[in-house]
């Protein structure tokens, strides 16, 4: 019995040290977790979890061509043009052009009234060729020593007065006609047949439109690169879908202080005549060209103050800051930390963090054509982008 007992006590003794030490461990485990901080706490549980990659589709930078654009409007004017007028009064007796009609050099467009100088014409042929007689008789009569040298003299002096006298009404004469002095576009006529005209009244205009002139207005800042014989391409409202092309012919040598820009001219053939005077043109220069490092626009991202781009390496996200220099449709030409060669992140850029692991897919078009084969164009000015000074070839 007292075995028994015993035996009861010892296992009750046991179970109760159990349900002690339960408990002390349970109070020590939440004054621990109470103790240490939630930061600790929290990075301990996040170190225990792996990262996970992130898809993006990469690209390598390359080196590429870009041409340096200057973007304006300019104004189209006639290589020639000219009000016509005549030179002596009278009544229009002729016209010769329809209006709006092309017209050539020397064709006579308007005539004026010149019987009175036909006949003052007529009496000077007769008296210098009756001069011309005395002349001839008198040398005549001269080599007989019939007359004296004076008088032979004057015989000279009266035929060369008379054929002055005619050459004087011959060009009166020509006077009473307005001709055409190139080739070019008769405009409307500002009188008819029987109208009476003055000196200096206006009749029409005559504008040669073969060749246009597109006249605008540079920066101050790109004269170094403006020069004579540079491309140039202008479109029209008028003619959306087409492009007209030429050269500059003309830079200023004085620059405006108001504006700070010169006067250029470029000349743009204009066969069909679809360029009019007063047109305005949107006209774009090819300054220049550079080489550098090309990635594309989708590449480029902001935030922190800046552009960067993300670099891959070893699978692992690196923010590269940038500055875009040039651009164009697809591509741009950034300066940086970044070499030929480089990946970098064209799709998924708003996913990646500086750090983060990432998994590759390689662009569709992942290699740029050869820089002599594509000739990329950057805008200046009009557009955002533009290049650092001087340094256009």
């Amino acid at each position: 019995m007292i075995r028994a007992l015993t035996l009861i006590l010892v296992i009750a003794a046991t179970v109760l040290a159990y349900a002690r030490k339960d408990v002390i461990g349970d109070f020590l485990s939440a004054a621990g977790n109470w103790l240490v901080p939630t930061g600790v706490a929290s990075a301990n549980a996040a170190s225990s979890v792996s990262v996970p990659s992130v898809p993006v589709v990469t690209r390598a930078v390359e080196a590429h061509r870009f041409t340096q654009i200057y973007s304006t409007v300019a104004t189209v004017v006639p290589r020639e043009a000219v009000v016509l007028t005549p030179l002596v009064a009278g009544i229009i007796t002729q016209i010769g052009f329809e209006e709006g009609a092309e017209v050539a050099a020397g064709t006579t467009l308007f005539q004026v009234d010149a019987g009175q100088a036909r006949a003052e014409l007529a009496a000077a042929e007769a008296r210098a060729l009756e001069a011309a007689v005395a002349e001839e008789r008198g040398a005549a009569l001269l080599d007989r020593n019939v007359i004296s040298e004076a008088l032979r003299d004057q015989q000279r002096t009266a035929e060369a007065v008379a054929n002055a006298e005619v050459e004087r009404l011959r060009a009166t004469l020509a006077d009473h006609t307005v001709r055409a002095p190139f080739d070019g576009v008769a405009s409307a006529r500002e009188v008819s047949i029987g109208a009476f005209v003055t000196p200096g009244m206006p009749l029409a205009e005559l504008k040669d439109v073969s060749v246009v002139r597109a006249e605008f207005a540079l920066p101050e800042r790109h004269l170094a690169q403006a020069r004579a014989g540079l491309r140039v391409t202008a479109t029209a409202a008028a003619w959306p879908d087409e492009v007209f092309e030429g050269q500059i012919t003309l830079v200023g040598t004085r620059v405006d202080t108001a504006s700070r820009t010169a006067p250029l001219r470029a000349e743009i053939p204009n066969p069909a005549g679809r360029l009019v005077p007063g047109m305005l043109l949107n006209l774009t220069i090819e300054l220049g060209h550079r080489d550098g490092l090309a990635v594309p626009a989708g590449a480029v991202t902001t935030g922190n103050g800046g552009m960067h781009v993300f670099r891959i390496r070893d699978g692992i996200a690196e923010r590269i800051p940038i500055a875009v220099r040039s651009r164009d449709e697809s591509l741009v030409e950034v300066a940086g930390d970044l070499f030929a060669g480089d990946r970098v992140v064209v799709d998924g850029a708003m996913r990646v963090r500086p750090g983060a692991p990432v998994v590759e897919t390689p662009s569709a078009d992942a290699a740029l054509p050869p820089a002599a084969l594509r000739r990329n164009r950057s805008t200046t000015d009009i557009v955002t982008a533009t290049f650092a000074e001087g340094d256009a070839e």
